[in-house]
C-alpha cells in the first residue's frame, strides 16, 4: 500500500467491501489510470506504462474481451487485488469535471447501479464526503485532469466514451435524510 493514500484506500475499500461485487468484469474494461505517487510503485512491479499529458496508465491489451491485463481468468477476480490502483477502489464512482466545477458521477454501465437494488446509489452517496476527506484540491483538480484525458483517448481510439454514461448526481439521487446532510456533492467538489 503506498503511504501517502493509506487513508483514503481504507475509506475506498470500506466502500468496496458493500459494493459485494461480482465477477461481471464490466469496470474491467475502463482505461486504468494512476494517481501520482501510484507510479513508481507499479513500476517496481514490472508494470507496464504509458504516460499521455501527465497522467500514467496501465498498458492493457485485449484478452478474452476483458481488458485488464490483472483479471485472472480462471477464477475471474483481479491478481493484484490487494494492491489495485485507487481508480479500481473507487468503482462505480468518479469525479468528472465540467465548466460548473467537479461533480461526483456514478457509472451508469456498472449493473449494481443500473439496478440500483436495495439502496445501492444511496449507499454510496453516503461515502462521498469520507472520500473527499481524503482528496486534497490538487487531487480534486488531477481527477479532473485524468477524466478529460481519458475521454480524449476514448474518443481518439473510437472507444464507448463513459462520458454519455456518466451523470452529475441531482438532489432526486437522495433520500430526505441524506439530502439534509449532503446536498453539497451535487454541487462543486
Amino acid at each position: 500500500m503506498i503511504e501517502s493514500y493509506h487513508k483514503l484506500y481504507e475509506v475506498l475499500d470500506r466502500m468496496s467491501d458493500k459494493l459485494n461485487c461480482g465477477t461481471c468484469g464490466v469496470c474491467e474494461n475502463d482505461l486504468i489510470y494512476l494517481l501520482p505517487d501510484e507510479e513508481p510503485f507499479f513500476r517496481k512491479m514490472g508494470i507496464d506504462l504509458i504516460e499521455v499529458e501527465g497522467v500514467h496508465f496501465l498498458v492493457k491489451t485485449p484478452k478474452d474481451g476483458q481488458y485488464c491485463p490483472f483479471r485472472d481468468q480462471q477464477t475471474r477476480t483481479c491478481s493484484i487485488y490487494n494492491n489495485r490502483p485507487a481508480i479500481c477502489r473507487m468503482f462505480p464512482l468518479e469525479i468528472k469535471e465540467t465548466d460548473e466545477g467537479y461533480w461526483w458521477g456514478m457509472c451508469l454501465y456498472c449493473p449494481k447501479v443500473s439496478n440500483s437494488q436495495n439502496g445501492f446509489r444511496e449507499s454510496l452517496i453516503q461515502h462521498i464526503p469520507e472520500i473527499e476527506s481524503c482528496l486534497s484540491e490538487e487531487m480534486k483538480v488531477f481527477l479532473g485532469h485524468a477524466d478529460r484525458v481519458c475521454s480524449r483517448i476514448e474518443l481518439v481510439l473510437g472507444l464507448p466514451t463513459k462520458a454519455a454514461l456518466i451523470r452529475p448526481m441531482t438532489i432526486n439521487d437522495f433520500s430526505p435524510a441524506v439530502k439534509s446532510r449532503l446536498f453539497y456533492t451535487t454541487s462543486s467538489v
